[in-house]
């Protein structure tokens, strides 16, 4: 069981495409001003991305309005999923942060009882591609961690997966794999270090510099620190 999250919510305005409700959970940052989401929830987990970007830099993605994130307590609103689906993807969370040493997320229920606040720790905010893969390990427990597994269990489900339909995090994961490997062996602070300036640079493609694009190595020549274990 939950904590109550201390704020009420205020979220009239979260929506998401009525045709990706039964697919995939909903993200959105917390605004500074708490109890506010940073933008009108989303299907796509990137756009935790978009708004955390438009926070440090002042630049819109797509054209969108965005709330400014507060980056110092991050925190991300999930919604569109069961109390369950919550549990599955914390017990996961908390596997991987203590095997890289990250102090553990903190999760806590909506006063509606219809979204879950999750807080990580700041180095999940570091870099893009971290808080890409925070989202993404969010939505693949969500559809495929058994309490009792560990993460590994987990991500090595989504690498033998065969990719069916709009069930896309099979070739994310695939994709990711070197970096995720690289973070498992060397720790994110190894690879992205403290200073988010360095990793949210000035771009026009933020909504694309997720885990799965480092993982692939789009960003080799312009952000050559991210590669420097891979």
């Amino acid at each position: 069981m939950f904590e109550i999250y201390s704020t009420p919510l205020s979220l009239a305005s979260y929506t998401v495409q009525p045709q990706y409700l039964s697919q995939y959970p909903t993200f959105s940052m917390m605004s500074e001003a708490d109890g506010v989401p940073s933008y009108n929830g989303g299907a796509c987990k990137e756009f935790i991305l978009d708004s955390t970007y438009y926070t440090i830099r002042l630049h819109s993605t797509y054209g969108a309005s965005y709330r400014r994130v507060d980056v110092k307590y991050p925190r991300v609103i999930v919604g569109h999923i069961k109390e369950s689906d919550a549990e599955r993807a914390l017990d996961c969370l908390k596997q991987f942060e203590d095997y890289i040493g990250i102090p553990r997320s903190v999760v806590k229920i909506s006063n509606n009882q219809l979204f879950f606040v999750f807080a990580p720790h700041t180095r999940w905010i570091v870099s893009p591609p971290m808080l890409s893969f925070y989202g993404l390990i969010i939505r693949a427990a969500v559809r495929q961690h058994v309490l009792g597994e560990s993460f590994q269990d987990l991500f090595n489900k989504y690498y033998k997966i065969e990719q069916t339909g709009t069930y896309i995090d099979q070739s994310y994961f695939r994709l990711a794999k070197p970096a995720v490997e690289a973070l498992l062996e060397y720790g994110d602070e190894a690879i992205f270090g403290t200073d988010m300036e360095k990793n949210w640079v000035v771009c026009s493609d933020i909504h694309n510099r997720g885990v799965s694009a480092w993982g692939g190595g789009t960003y080799r020549q312009t952000m050559p620190h991210w590669y420097r274990f891979f």
